[in-house]
Parts: C-alpha cells; structure tokens; sequence
C-alpha cells in the first residue's frame, strides 16, 4: 500500500464510523489519479504516469512514447498491448490495458508493412502535431508549440513579443532558416527556423523581391 494510503487508514481509522475498508480507499486513489494531469501525477507518490505511442498510420509503426495521462501505482492493469484514441481522434496503442482519462478504446488499425518490414503508410510528426489547437500541444510531449513574432505592415518591422501561432513535432528536422510566412488572415509572421504551421503560406518570389525581409532582423 502507498505511502497515502496508509496515511488516510491512520486518519480514517480514528474517525470511528467515517472508516474506509483498504478496497475503498484504493478505489478512492485511482479515481483521483485518474483525474490528475501529468505534471500533477509526477508529484504523487502514490500514482504513476500512462505512456503511448502515437501510432503512424500502421500498428507496427510507432512514434516514441509519449506521457499521456495518470493512474493509480498499485492499481492492476491487463498485460496485453491495447488501443485507444485520444479526443482528436488519433490512436495510440498502450503496453497495458489502462488508458488515460478521455480517451477511447479502439481496434487495432489495419497492418499495412512491406515485405521488407518497413513501414509503407508514415504519417510525418510535424503534420500530426500540426493539427492541434496550441493547447492541445501542451499536452502532448512529442509536439511543441512554433512561435512567431508579428511583421509590421508599415515598414516590415518586428511588432511584441513572439506568439504561439501552432504546433509541431518535438522531433524532427527543420531548417535553420527564418522565413516570413503569412496566416490566413494574410498577415505576416517571422519565425525561427522552417517548420511554419500548416494554414500559413511562403510569400511569393514576387513578395520577396519587393520587401526588404532583412529589416525584421
């Protein structure tokens, strides 16, 4: 039993009539668990992180595991590798049959591998992680959030302080380059390195040649 467990019998035991039996309490601790975020679950001795693979479009290719949601440490899990899609929509497959908060289960989607047991169906990291909303990134340890900072359209100056604008993939190879791309909206934005969410735009040949880019600097 977890160092919280005990404590809540010694309490709950001098409560005379208020007493859990040790089923109650444990059922009591993988609720609370289970409601927990994973930066509040770390800090729990008494719980203990749900990891995931973000399947890549075939079961048998995986992105890296992932911190996705919290159980209780001593509650049993079914030792059988299960599937389960997270509010976006997207499967992860588990090592276990414990899933986290929101999510739900799901086949297994269909092997799809070559001969020559490569993956033949690869969805890129920055693509998925591209479609989530900037909070849904935040939670998700395989993305991160891309941020940029806004081009006046006066004098093609930098306006504030860099924006969360979207997401990408934690990993992955982006080019060094800092390119203007523009929003939906057609507003410009400067960013660090190559990878731009997937709504903006690269500005034409046209559009380089007239501005000076090199003032936002």
């Amino acid at each position: 039993m977890s160092k919280r467990a005990w404590l809540a019998v010694l309490v709950l035991g001098a409560c005379g009539d208020d007493e859990q039996t040790p089923e109650e309490l444990q059922a009591q601790i993988e609720r609370d668990c289970y409601a927990l975020d994973v930066a509040r679950c770390k800090q729990d001795d008494a719980c203990s992180v749900i990891t995931g693979r973000l399947v890549n479009g075939d079961p048998d290719c995986t992105f890296p595991p992932a911190e996705l949601g919290c159980y209780a440490a001593e509650m049993i899990c079914g030792e059988a590798l299960s599937f389960a899609s997270d509010p976006q929509g997207r499967t992860y497959t588990f090592g276990t049959t414990c899933i986290p908060a929101g999510f739900v289960r799901a086949n297994s989607p269909p092997t799809s591998t070559a001969s020559d047991g490569r993956c033949t169906e690869q969805r890129d990291l920055h693509e998925v992680c591209g479609e989530l909303t900037v909070a849904a990134c935040k939670q998700r340890t395989e993305c991160q959030v891309t941020s940029a900072r806004r081009v006046s359209a006066v004098d093609q100056c930098l306006e504030g302080a860099p924006v969360e604008l979207g997401c990408r993939g934690a990993t992955g190879v982006c080019g060094d380059a800092s390119p203007v791309a523009r929003d939906p909206q057609g507003q410009p934005w400067l960013f660090d390195d190559t990878c731009i969410p997937p709504t903006f735009t690269l500005p034409t040949r046209e559009e380089m040649g007239a501005v000076d880019w090199s003032a936002c600097k």
